[in-house]
């Protein structure tokens, strides 16, 4: 029977090994170690994703006996937002991504208490938020024996504001509550929320167990909708903090350039300098540069802004973010050129990242002429202007279109193509369409021998 089977698959052009079509893997991700074309059965296989990003979903797949992969979606990486716990201060790092000092450092966590602990971060931006996740460590990390989970718990509960200077509870959003039994058994969960805001909440009120102590070490904001900061990095750009806002990147040199030398950072790394009038005049980028430097240095910071075209004389402002005022504090003539000062810059993003990947699917890059020429040399892997071609295993068809684009503004000008299955490659169905097949053949030669003998026997009668 095998040996039908193969002749059959070799008749229709199938790939029937006993083996499960690529796995895919998520935008933003890629599959850890594994450069393989066929994937066997009972073989499993692991995501990972890019720095900055979360895996929301399933981390590992199956290849199952029926050649298909369990669970059957392809999981998520979503970016991360922010990863604090009471530090605020960004630390930029090399591969781009911005996360908080101590953020996912399991050596510094913080310990809940028995009292009520109410944990909130501003985000850069007013964003979808798909989830929480909360992570914590449990001490003494494995439960001892007989001991039974859920003597105590920890009682979540977030939500999502927008608050204004009238209303500070607006646009509140609740997020799904969670009761964390206490021993637990692990130590990540997720609370859903599927809002929009600026201010993110969570709660926490847990019920000791002398037992265990408990402290949370990391709280991940998810959102699917948000620009990474790694579609704005170079890694030849040094001392340079990046953030993400409406698709456009933004920068903050960490290294003080002085205001002969300002143009210089921008132009360097392919950005225009922001002016003070364009922040001021736009309600959502004030807010968002208020908040990006509140975040890198909490007190009073001076920043020069680009100088007006019909005046030569430049001057710094203070920026005070407690009240979020920008007041004018002294000029930079040419005798005074060579005050240290910071500068921010702004730029559309470079690349497109890592392009999603259906089941069965399988892409291969296009060079394409990139017209942004990068003064240091870099070429990301999938840069502005790049086409991504798809293709579908063997047995499957596509459904979706074939080439996508990465456009200026660091998306992808269409969904990635999914690709369907035509027909099964169990050798239990092939069996099947086999012996159809087979006494489908059968059934016509009988009855053409009946046909046959009838036409003889009736031109003998005409004879006669």
């Amino acid at each position: 029977m095998r040996i039908v089977v193969m002749l059959w698959c070799v008749a229709l052009g199938r790939q029937c090994t006993a083996s499960c079509p690529h796995p895919g893997s998520p935008k933003f991700g890629r599959l850890v170690n594994a450069s393989w074309n066929r994937f066997p059965r009972g073989h499993s296989i692991e995501y990972a994703c890019d720095e900055g990003q979360v895996l929301f979903g399933e981390s590992r797949r199956l290849c199952t006996e029926a050649d298909r992969w369990e669970p059957p979606e392809v999981p998520q990486c979503l970016n991360n937002l922010v990863a604090v716990k009471n530090d605020l201060k960004i630390q930029h790092n090399r591969d781009g991504s911005a996360e908080i000092l101590k953020s996912f450092d399991k050596d510094y966590c913080q310990s809940i208490g028995p009292t009520e602990y109410i944990w909130n971060v501003t985000l850069l931006e007013s964003a979808l938020v798909t989830n929480l996740e909360v992570r914590f460590r449990q001490t003494p990390e494995t439960l001892a024996v007989g001991e039974v989970v859920g003597q105590g718990k920890i009682e979540m509960e977030a939500w999502m504001e927008t608050p204004t200077d009238t209303d500070p509870d607006a646009g509140r959003v609740m997020c799904d509550s969670v009761t964390v039994p206490v021993p637990m058994r692990k130590n990540s969960f997720q609370l859903v929320c599927n809002g929009n805001g600026t201010v993110v909440n969570l709660k926490l009120t847990e019920t000791s167990v002398a037992a265990v102590t408990v402290d949370i070490c990391t709280i991940a904001v998810l959102s699917p909708d948000t620009m990474p900061p790694k579609l704005c990095y170079n890694p030849n750009n040094k001392d340079i903090i990046i953030s993400t806002m409406d698709n456009m990147c933004f920068y903050l040199n960490t290294k003080r350039f002085n205001a002969n030398n300002s143009a210089l950072m921008c132009n360097s790394i392919e950005a225009e300098q922001l002016n003070r009038e364009e922040v001021l005049s736009r309600p959502n980028l004030k807010y968002f540069v208020h908040t990006f430097l509140a975040y890198v240095k909490r007190d009073e910071i001076e920043v020069f802004f680009k100088c007006p075209a019909d005046n030569r004389t430049c001057a710094t402002f203070k920026l005070d973010t407690d009240v979020g005022t920008m007041e004018k504090v002294g000029k930079v003539e040419s005798e005074k050129a060579n005050v240290e000062l910071q500068v921010l810059c702004k730029a559309p993003p470079i690349h497109c990242g890592i392009p999603f990947v259906a089941t069965a699917a399988k892409k291969s890059r296009v060079e394409a002429v990139w017209e942004r020429k990068l003064k240091t040399g870099f070429i990301p892997e999938y840069p502005v202007g790049v086409n991504v071609t798809y293709s579908c295993w063997k047995g499957f068809t596509m459904v979706g279109p074939e080439r996508i684009n990465c456009l200026p503004n660091g998306e992808y000008d269409m969904e990635p193509p999914l690709c369907e299955w035509i027909l099964p490659v169990t050798e239990a169905y092939m069996a099947v369409i086999v012996f159809g097949t087979m006494l489908l053949i059968w059934i016509c030669i009988v009855l053409k021998e009946i046909f046959m003998n009838w036409l003889f026997r009736r031109a003998i009668e005409l004879k006669k």
